[in-house]
């Protein structure tokens, strides 16, 4: 048991070390989240889904940052042979210690948003909600660094998405919206349809990015 929280560590060391001070850019987030709730009047209704929509769309889309900036080695230095088989050997540990801090931080968010309110609000379709989008923003976030090979477009075309969706309340472009933006109640059925969509999302993503880093580097093929 010791031994593997010591390989934990030592991970979380080396991806600090990669992406240096932005690393805990996604804690900064939650923490805003956190104090956003904190302070909102717990007799407004409004304010309750204000507070949803904005923990999933401030904290939840960087579910992917630290594997993101974990994958973004193996196009830099020209080292791409040698780190692929690496990278590619780890991806499910690296998945599941950043599902689990993410899992964590929804959690306890989640005891705030209960102690303020009721968790019957978020329980279960925003519960449901938050997972399944995790997962979604995680794959799409390996995905993208795996397609574009650049850590800076890839967040651009995250960040475009996310902002543009908030903004406009998902009701704008013409592209999958997997963001609740009204109150959630089990007999929506476009609800439901949504929620199906996104599980589809993230198994296209999943397998998106099982492909691509099997896939032996492109500059390695003679």
């Amino acid at each position: 048991m010791t031994k593997k929280l010591e390989n934990l560590y030592f991970l979380f060391k080396i991806d600090f070390k990669q992406a240096g001070s932005v690393f805990f850019f996604p804690t900064i987030m939650w923490l805003v989240s956190v104090l956003q709730l904190i302070m909102q009047n717990p007799q407004n209704e409004s304010d309750r889904l204000n507070s949803i929509i904005l923990f999933q769309g401030i904290y939840l889309p960087f579910a992917g940052w630290g594997l993101m900036y974990r994958l973004k080695e193996i196009y830099e230095d020209g080292a791409s042979e040698t780190l692929f088989p690496y990278y590619r050997s780890n991806l499910i540990i690296d998945i599941s210690r950043y599902l689990s801090i993410h899992f964590i931080g929804t959690m306890i968010w989640c005891l705030f948003f209960s102690m303020k309110y009721s968790f019957a609000i978020i329980w279960p379709i925003h519960m449901i909600h938050f997972f399944l989008i995790t997962l979604l923003f995680m794959f799409l976030g390996t995905a993208l660094i795996l397609i574009i090979k650049n850590i800076e477009f890839s967040l651009t075309v995250l960040f475009v998405y996310v902002v543009i969706e908030l903004a406009t309340l998902g009701e704008y472009m013409p592209w999958p919206h997997v963001f609740i933006f009204r109150p959630a109640i089990m007999e929506d059925i476009q609800l439901i349809y949504k929620l199906i969509s996104i599980c589809i999302y993230i198994v296209i993503l999943f397998f998106t990015t099982l492909f691509l880093i099997r896939k032996s580097p492109d500059h390695s093929i003679k």
